[in-house]
């Protein structure tokens, strides 16, 4: 099979498959077959009594110089599945882990849920996929039958955002892993893990010391594995990933894609050009290269049916020719209280966050959001978790993020080393006021803590958002927000 099929991506089942005989295999189970693409990294440990096999990678901020390997024979002195589970919070990945003993037969993915997981829903000996299109060459996929379901995933409103919903999928029968829970094989049942124990709040220069220290962990451990590559823009996500990365800073490769639409002056290119100039370090504005020819966009939509176009068009020769790199990018987006302006968390229906979600009232979206508020939203009460903040981890991030990240790994590897679960923890125990969306105090200090030098140009600097900062401090733009959320639901 040609290396760009189903590129990075696994397939969890009981029966062979002959289009994926090349593929790097591993048993599990009684019966059945991993079957992982070889661009994808598959480990596995057997010990008397269990199993744990990974697919994907592990990256220990306290030992950068271990391998997947090794930190995988360390996870396996563990004694059961939630001692496992445990351990894997200090790591930053994207991964699936299967534990097999004879109590338990799980998988878990990384904290956001990138490295996805779709599953049959109460089949025993479950069979998983990385995407639902790589089931097509093991068993047929067909519509759901759920009136409101079927609705939404064939309406133009899904086919624009191509967007999923919580758990679900446009298919009968499968469904989606989502961030915060594992997958119990034997069941082919989801159960929620996290959170379970109460949020312990965090004084911010603690949290910026802590969190500077996990991030140059992880840089340290992912240099020594990839050659890394970080598109730097005038936003704060990319600033932060500038900063995090300055002491390896010499084995990365800096850029920003320039569109046609951007002129020279575009703020996320003259931003990072002054800044990087100051800096000292080599930077590229990339304006030219081949785009992905008609058959490769084929393939590519074939492995990801929801693929971005942007992912296939967007300099693809540029990212093909870097396919050995680490595609360095951020997910802090969850801390900076990104819908805390617009709702109040202790008055939050289905409905309202289908509208905070831009589904503008969408019955199928408001009832499944609804039935996440009713399965979840104990779990976050009793442990002290803004409703807000996990609704963004597990949705915006559990599914748009995550579908972007698996179109992008149909050319390269695409990771976030914020993608750890103590280190998430460690950004939700600041209190809420030091990580506003527009302004945020705490992640500002984190960038000083790392690197002064990167504050030397704005951070979104532009005229919209200094609006937007002054209307903040005035405490007008809440209410603005709040009463425009009210007139759209």
């Amino acid at each position: 099979m040609d290396e760009l099929h189903f590129n990075r991506q696994y397939l969890l089942c009981d029966e062979p498959v002959s289009i994926l005989m090349g593929w790097n295999q591993k048993v599990v189970g009684h019966s059945l077959t991993l079957y992982v693409h070889p661009n994808l990294d598959l480990n596995q440990v057997i010990m008397e009594d269990r199993k744990l096999t990974l697919v994907g990678d592990f990256f220990d901020p306290h030992h950068p110089n271990k391998s997947n390997k090794e930190i995988l024979q360390g996870l396996s002195n563990e004694t059961s599945f939630d001692e496992v589970l445990k351990a894997t919070f200090e790591l930053a990945g994207k991964f699936v882990l299967i534990y097999d003993d004879s109590d338990d037969f799980k998988l878990f993915h990384d904290a956001v849920g990138l490295r996805e997981v779709f599953y049959w829903k109460g089949q025993p000996n479950t069979p998983c996929a990385s995407q639902p299109t790589l089931f097509d060459q093991y068993k047929k996929l067909e519509p759901t039958s759920d009136v409101l379901g079927s609705a939404f995933y064939s309406s133009p409103l899904f086919a624009e955002r191509k967007e999923r919903i919580s758990n679900t999928t446009q298919y009968e029968g499968l469904e989606h892993l989502q961030p915060n829970h594992y997958l119990d094989l034997r069941s082919g049942r989801a159960v929620r893990y996290f959170p379970n124990e109460p949020l312990d709040k965090v004084e911010i220069e603690a949290a910026v010391n802590k969190s500077a220290f996990y991030l140059r962990g992880f840089f340290k451990a992912m240099v020594r594995r990839y050659p890394l590559m970080i598109a730097v823009t005038a936003g704060m996500d990319s600033r932060i990933m500038l900063a995090a990365s300055r002491e390896v800073s010499q084995d990365v490769f800096y850029f920003i894609f320039q569109s046609e639409d951007m002129e020279s002056n575009d703020l996320d290119i003259s931003t990072p050009t002054r800044l990087m100039e100051k800096l000292g370090l080599p930077f590229h504005v990339i304006s030219d290269g081949r785009e992905a020819s008609k058959e490769e966009k084929e393939i590519m939509l074939k492995n990801v049916e929801l693929m971005y176009a942007r992912h296939s068009e967007f300099r693809y020769e540029t990212l093909v020719n870097r396919s050995n790199h680490l595609n360095i990018t951020s997910v802090s987006e969850f801390s900076r209280n990104y819908y805390h302006y617009e709702a109040d968390p202790k008055n939050l229906s289905g409905n309202k966050l289908a509208t905070l979600s831009k589904f503008k009232s969408n019955p199928f979206v408001s009832k499944v959001y609804a039935q996440w508020l009713a399965e979840s939203r104990e779990f976050f009460d009793q442990n002290g978790y803004n409703t807000l903040d996990m609704f963004y981890w597990e949705e915006k991030m559990g599914n748009w993020l995550a579908n972007g990240r698996s179109s992008l790994g149909n050319v390269i590897e695409d990771f976030s080393p914020f993608n750890c679960r103590n280190l998430m923890i460690n950004f939700l125990a600041v209190d809420e006021k030091y990580r506003g969306r527009f302004n945020s105090t705490f992640h500002r200090k984190l960038i000083e803590k790392l690197c002064p030098e990167a504050l030397q140009e704005p951070i979104n600097g532009s005229r919209k958002y200094q609006i937007i900062n002054a209307l903040v401090k005035l405490g007008i733009y809440p209410i603005y927000k709040k009463i425009q959320l009210l007139l759209k639901s």
